[in-house]
């Protein structure tokens, strides 16, 4: 003969059937919150570093082209440096200053623009130790030779030193950027 079950038994199988309660709902909450206070800054470090990374390649393509434009045409290649929000790039022919303006460049007088960089993202610094450096075919020399530096507000940074003869080096102070030299 089978035996009924007891209330008590009954009553366990139902609450056993009713899902989540309130206060395990809570818990898994708290837990992710706290995930994700642990988590946020270190993605948000990640995604800064990223822009520094992609920001240095985009410069470090302008920087190689100017050695190839100067002797492909025969003629010299100036590179002007704009430092001031929005920062970028602007390599041409013609005079030093001879094109301006990052967001939309303009160049006037005998100058043609040839390559320029995308604007800087706004948590990104730029500075440089020289404005303005040009190639010279002729002698195969940039004048002045130069430091350009992309940073991030934390310090880790990206420099770009341009030699003598035109040859660009890539290296980061103290090795804060994984996977690039340190200076």
């Amino acid at each position: 003969m089978a035996v009924a079950p007891s209330s008590d038994e009954d009553h366990l199988k139902r609450r056993s059937n009713r899902g989540v309660t309130l206060a395990e709902s809570l818990l898994v909450v708290t837990v992710m919150l706290v995930m994700g206070a642990v988590t946020l800054p270190h993605l948000l470090g990640m995604l800064q570093l990223r822009r520094l990374e992609a920001a240095s390649a985009d410069w470090t393509r302008v920087l190689q082209s100017a050695r190839h434009w100067s002797f492909t045409l025969n003629t010299p290649v100036r590179l002007e440096v704009k430092t001031t929000s929005p920062a970028c790039l602007l390599l041409h022919t013609g005079a030093r200053d001879g094109c301006s303006g990052c967001v939309t460049p303009a160049c006037h007088g005998d100058a043609k623009l040839l390559a320029s960089t995308a604007l800087l993202p706004t948590d990104l610094s730029a500075s440089s130790n020289s404005v303005s450096l040009a190639w010279n075919p002729a002698d195969r020399t940039v004048t002045p030779t130069g430091t350009i530096k992309l940073e991030l507000p934390d310090g880790r940074a990206i420099h770009h030193v341009v030699n003598l003869a035109g040859r660009l080096r890539t290296c980061s102070p103290s090795g804060l950027v994984w996977g690039i030299t340190p200076c």
